[in-house]
């Protein structure tokens, strides 16, 4: 197991690597964006790329984490006779063609599809304008995906990190030299696209250079590319409806500032889960050949998983409870004291979804692993009614009791993620996880919790002071109290010393 292990740490570091730097572009443009564009045109750009997304899951049909398992499962490894690679090798070349082939037939198709549908729907002629390019970007970015889930199967993280990076460094520099020569929104969506489109072309360059492929149609191994994916299908459907439903409701229901405000809060609240993107992208591959192992593996998995949920308890409970404590000031920091301040306290809600989030991580991994993928992808079913119905009551509610119809939006994510836990847990098999996560859990919260009172008993306001007292009030009672188990740390301490 410590060699799963450490292939983990070495794709962890990785992902943390990039991550650190598309961490800080994401928040230099949370910075820009919305102080060139105003929260009505911020709410517009955000309108536009959550419209595409919603789209988007027409082009995954459930392809990419269908993908990222298969060529995990197909890898050849060292061990592998000759023939046996060749045969997989095959096997991986003939996947990333259809699959390539696939995506871009659908893409086409799905684009025309949204652009004549924004014209039906009561919006402005710059949003629509803003509809259609960042449509476009997010329409060719399904083919990034695919490709980005080839390299995660093989288990080498490098190629779609660095394209991620040369995309985000395109997105901010682009923004920031057009915005400050006066440009506005409909060039900014331009640079979105652009940037899609190198990534594409530097992912296709480099795992080239892995595989050989290019483009095919198999019908046989097309119908098993679509009903493999299904499963996916499903959950990514339903999955982008909870996420995305939330601001097209906002458009429909209160004003493009609103949607600013809103879209403001859910960038800064995506920022603070880089922690657990980065783990979930590495150990995914490790699970899913684990979890499809024989009986024999199934006590490693279990203890894998167990392990897992322990270092994301860890890890999310400080995160979400600062977001909670700092959202106010660092608002304030980022965009002033003016209109957006009416983030703040959707920060606040959406802070304590964080913990959620990672929790659900795990959970879906797990399931996913273990071949439950139908049955997970009927909570998102659940899911994608509940959030919307959800909405229909807390927007308006909101709306007229706070001026801001973001925070019935964001009670609305948290209340869903918490819906999807209890599903998850629910449908998890026996023996996966056990009573010492939940004594983790119990310990990292009731730390959370005093770590949230404290900090704002003290009502310091300055955000590096916060940080940093919250930091050292946490960490240290954290390893004292053993909130991640001293074997979980040997564990952890004995793959890095190895490797």
């Amino acid at each position: 197991m410590a060699g799963k292990t450490q292939r983990a740490i070495k794709n962890t570091g990785i992902q943390a690597a990039s991550q650190i730097v598309t961490w800080v572009l994401s928040w230099f443009l949370l910075i820009l964006l919305p102080r060139y564009l105003g929260d009505s045109g911020f709410g517009k750009l955000f309108f536009a790329i959550s419209y595409g997304g919603i789209f988007n899951v027409l082009i995954n049909l459930g392809v990419n984490t269908f993908m990222i398992r298969e060529v995990a499962i197909l890898h050849p490894s060292p061990e592998h006779s000759p023939e046996e690679s060749a045969r997989r090798h095959a096997g991986l070349q003939a996947l990333l063609s259809n699959a390539l082939t696939l995506k871009l037939v659908l893409a086409a198709v799905v684009f025309l599809l949204q652009s004549a549908l924004i014209y039906c729907l009561p919006y402005d002629a710059v949003t629509r304008q803003a509809v259609l390019i960042i449509g476009l970007g997010t329409c060719l970015g399904t083919i990034a995906q695919v490709l980005s889930g080839a390299f995660q199967g093989l288990e080498s993280m490098f190629a779609p990190n660095l394209a991620t990076i040369v995309e985000k460094t395109i997105v901010f520099g682009g923004c920031a030299l057009l915005l400050g020569h006066g440009f506005g929104i409909t060039s900014v969506c331009w640079v979105y696209t652009a940037a899609v489109i190198v990534n594409i072309a530097l992912q296709l360059v480099l795992l080239r250079r892995q595989e050989c492929f290019g483009f095919a149609w198999d019908r046989p191994l097309l119908r098993r590319i679509f009903v493999g994916g299904l499963p996916f299908l499903v959950w990514t459907i339903f999955g982008e409806i909870y996420i995305r439903i939330d601001v097209l409701m906002l458009s429909l229901m209160t004003s493009d500032a609103v949607v600013g405000w809103y879209g403001a809060a859910t960038r800064l609240y995506g920022t603070f889960l880089f922690i657990p993107n980065i783990l979930s992208t590495a150990i995914f591959p490790v699970m899913m050949r684990m979890g499809g192992g024989d009986t024999a593996d199934q006590a490693t998995f279990s203890c894998a998983s167990e392990r897992l949920m322990n270092l994301l308890l860890f890890v999310a409970i400080p995160i979400s409870a600062g977001v909670i404590v700092i959202a106010d000031p660092l608002v304030r920091l980022l965009y002033g004291g003016g209109m957006f301040q009416h983030a703040a306290p959707n920060l606040q809600i959406l802070g304590f979804s964080i913990l959620l989030v990672c929790v659900d991580m795990v959970l879906g991994t797990v399931l996913i692993a273990h071949g439950k993928e139908k049955a997970w992808a009927g909570m998102a079913i659940a899911a994608a009614a509940f959030n919307p119905l959800l909405n229909l009551w807390a927007i308006p509610l909101t709306t007229r009791l706070c001026g801001n119809g973001g925070i019935g939006a964001s009670v609305a994510t948290a209340l869903t993620e918490a819906l999807m836990m209890g599903g998850a847990l629910w449908l998890m098999p026996k023996g996966i996880f056990s009573r010492r996560n939940l004594i983790v859990g119990m310990k990292g919260m009731a730390l959370g919790v005093a770590m949230v009172l404290l900090l704002r008993a003290w009502g310091e306001q300055n955000l590096v002071l916060l940080i940093g007292a919250g930091a050292v009030f946490y960490l240290p009672l954290a390893l004292l109290l053993g909130v991640l188990p001293r074997a979980d740390l040997a564990h952890l301490w004995h793959a890095v010393s190895r490797r």
